[in-house]
């Protein structure tokens, strides 16, 4: 029996979010840079050896343009003209195989608009920079998320990985339960180490009227991390 696995269903996360309408998502591919070794008692083969760094190469975005999807089509925007260093994940439709990495939108675009009614579709190219993560399962879920000063919406599930918040505080500290690895919590600014249960370090929060993105990571060896965003408005 085949153990091949549908591309049906896989998705692509930028910043914690989900991506909608995305049609083709282009092959993930890492090289190696190598120096010609051959020499006269080479054999007449030519030999080489691992030189320089590692890289990956650009991977190609297709999908149906939805333009209410704010955190994810219109982030994918945002991220390039921002010149945003974003965390990015690709899962296939099984969640078994999975590729996460840091990387940048190094070009986006809308298709033409003609008279035939088919729906209008983006592009949009991503260029991952440093190490490409693939993972054969996630790590788990975090099972317990409260904030202080702030109410999350809607009320924590440990699969939903947005959310959003008020509050009139200063900052905020984060108590995460997960069941193993490691866990980090950001403000954009600082970062801090979570211990499942305990409470974070305080992370400011910006001044009224503007908002705060709080991204909580949990990674374990092998796995792919697992993001949680909260998007805290400051109101006062």
């Amino acid at each position: 029996m085949t153990g091949a696995i549908s591309q049906y269903g896989s998705t692509l996360q930028i910043a914690g979010y989900t991506v909608a309408q995305v049609e083709d998502i282009g092959e993930i591919k890492i090289s190696h840079k190598m120096s010609d070794a051959s020499a006269h008692d080479s054999g007449g083969w030519g030999e080489v050896i691992p030189s320089g760094s590692k890289s990956a190469a650009t991977i190609a975005i297709k999908g149906r343009c939805k333009p209410g999807d704010t955190n994810g089509q219109v982030a994918l925007r945002a991220a390039l003209v921002a010149g945003t260093l974003s965390a990015i994940v690709i899962t296939d439709s099984t969640g078994v195989i999975s590729a996460s990495f840091n990387g940048y939108v190094e070009d986006w675009a809308w298709g033409g608009l003609s008279q035939t009614g088919d729906a209008i579709e983006f592009s949009c190219t991503l260029h991952p920079s440093g190490v490409i993560t693939q993972g054969i399962t996630a790590s788990n879920n975090v099972t317990a998320l409260t904030i202080t000063t702030a109410t999350l919406y809607p009320i924590f599930a440990a699969g939903t990985y947005a959310y959003t918040a008020t509050s009139t505080g200063a900052s905020v500290t984060v108590t995460a339960t997960f069941a193993a690895g490691t866990a980090t919590v950001t403000n954009g600014t600082s970062t801090v180490a979570l211990t499942s249960t305990v409470a974070s370090a305080a992370l400011a929060l910006g001044v009224a009227g503007t908002v705060t993105t709080i991204t909580i990571v949990v990674t374990e060896t092998g796995k792919v991390a697992k993001t949680y965003i909260i998007n805290i408005a400051k109101t006062a």
